[in-house]
């Protein structure tokens, strides 16, 4: 058997690798020009792949291995195929893909090819496919909480031996929802950040070669490529950061694009790290010391793998390829042009996405309550949104950026799997950050030149989709509010959120 390895399966310990005849990888410039990728991005996936072929080789592997240099055109997959065409016959084995699309194709190819080719439960995936499909199977809805419970209670994550949850409840949320006050963050200790190797930098050059024209830059770049520095930045993480980050993981501030957050997400997506040892990681530090790693903040950062993480990936692969269509609002508008610079008015988007395009990062809130919060209620067009997100984060995987958009901040598949839409007025962002002091607009204000376009945007949603909203008793107080407003106020919200839209480029 031929073992095809992506960018995104980089497991030394993965099954295709058994008894393989050969190990084929592919870097393909068409899966960053499909949807232009961050430069840093693309540097991560290549770099992490060009170390991992080394690794092979020094185990004792055939690699075949197409560089971006080399200048190969096409698909990923069709370059794959040309070279499995050049090896002996045999058939293909990979592990599932991150991709549905890809996913798609290489069977499409295989059957062309009269090619058998197998595919390998993801041994990373904290829930199968097929395990998840029995769990949607039971339920008319589906929510995160109760998916997260028996995770928690199948894999035996703070749990009593008697199956009872640590601390007499699932969730500790309300502890973890903090702002920092006016004084700001205290003592925040920097990431562990990785300086660009040889390998590295031949990548970076690869790219301002080849693909100069990909968005971003690879001047910040300093993530982890390999199985070891994973482990070390998820020593760093465990050690330093984790007992501040649970209280204020939602807060945010001016000039700290880190905080305490644990920059794992793209070892975990590469599979550099797996998701349970980051887990386990994190509750033996409990375990050990739950006076230095309280509860509520170890399980805050659990729930965000053990729960939403697998979640997302379930939903993933029950709902496609109907997830990528996805519109439930029906909205139609094309990305605001500074989407693409990060040169706009409203400051807390002004820098989110200048440090997106600084690191190819933002965390949780950034991306949902920040630019997806906006992108929901200005009636942005759902897939363009998620392609964005796709193209901008160093850690975007379709099956993980793309249910994180369009089921979490988009709401793009309505009620069915979402219990409501995460949006805020731009009191919520005032409140949580430090942005709203710096910028032109004023959340409080909903008519005038200096009305916050989060906050006309948001009663003007509300008023939209009133009919739809009001039967989501996670939504009653909002739609409550508005109902007590009188026509004149909605009125004028409603002329102010449409001479927003027509000016959405220069907001």
């Amino acid at each position: 058997m031929i073992a095809v390895v992506l960018g995104d399966q980089l497991d030394l310990d993965s099954p295709v690798l058994q008894a393989c005849s050969a190990v084929v990888m592919v870097e393909a410039a068409e899966e960053s020009r499909r949807i232009h990728s961050h430069k840093a991005r693309t540097a991560l996936f290549f770099s992490a792949m060009r170390h991992f072929a080394q690794s092979l080789r020094e185990r004792g592997y055939a690699v075949h291995y197409r560089h971006l240099e080399q200048g190969h055109e096409g698909s990923l997959v069709d370059q794959i195929m040309s070279m499995v065409d050049q090896l002996p016959k045999a058939g293909l084995r990979m592990l599932e893909p991150g991709d549905w699309s890809i996913e798609q194709a290489i069977k499409k190819a295989c059957q062309a090819q009269n090619r058998p080719v197998e595919f390998v439960e993801d041994p990373h995936a904290l829930c199968s496919r097929k395990d998840f499909a029995r769990f949607a199977q039971k339920r008319s809805q589906l929510r995160m909480e109760y998916f997260y419970r028996e995770m928690r209670q199948r894999h035996r994550i703070l749990m009593h031996a008697n199956g009872e949850p640590l601390g007499g409840q699932w969730n500790f949320d309300v502890e973890n929802r903090k702002s920092f006050g006016v004084g700001g963050p205290k003592a925040v200790v920097a990431s562990l950040r990785f300086a660009p190797d040889t390998t590295t930098k031949a990548v970076m050059a690869a790219i301002e070669s080849h693909l100069p024209e990909l968005p971003g830059s690879c001047e910040a770049f300093d993530w982890p490529v390999n199985r070891s520095q994973a482990l070390q930045a998820l020593a760093h993480f465990v050690d330093q950061l984790l007992p501040q980050f649970g209280p204020f993981q939602d807060a945010m501030w001016s000039g700290e694009p880190f905080l305490w957050h644990s920059l794992l997400a793209s070892a975990i997506n590469l599979r550099l790290l797996h998701p349970m040892e980051v887990i386990k990681a994190a509750c033996s530090a409990y375990e050990h010391n739950p006076e230095r790693y309280p509860l509520a903040t170890v399980e805050g950062f659990v729930r965000q793998i053990l729960g939403w993480r697998a979640f997302m990936q379930g939903l993933y692969w029950l709902n496609m390829p109907a997830m990528s269509r996805a519109n439930y609002f029906g909205h139609q508008a094309p990305l605001p042009s500074w989407f693409w610079s990060g040169h706009c008015q409203m400051n807390c988007l002004k820098q989110t996405l200048l440090q997106t395009f600084d690191h190819a990062y933002a965390h949780h809130i950034q991306r949902l309550m920040v630019v997806g919060n906006f992108a929901l209620l200005a009636g942005l067009e759902p897939k363009a949104v998620a392609d964005w997100f796709h193209a901008v984060y160093v850690d975007a995987i379709d099956w993980v950026h793309l249910p994180n958009v369009m089921v979490m901040a988009l709401h793009a598949m309505g009620p069915g799997i979402s219990s409501k839409p995460y949006i805020a007025s731009g009191q919520y962002i005032a409140r949580m950050s430090n942005y709203c002091k710096q910028c032109a607009y004023r959340p409080a204000l909903r008519e005038g030149d200096r009305a916050c376009p989060f906050t006309v945007f948001y009663w003007d949603f509300l008023k939209r989709n009133q009919a739809l909203l009001e039967k989501n008793p996670r939504m009653f107080h909002a739609i409550r509010q508005l109902k007590v407003m009188d026509t004149a106020t909605l009125s004028k919200n409603a002329q102010q959120a449409q001479r927003y839209r027509d000016t959405i480029d220069s907001l």
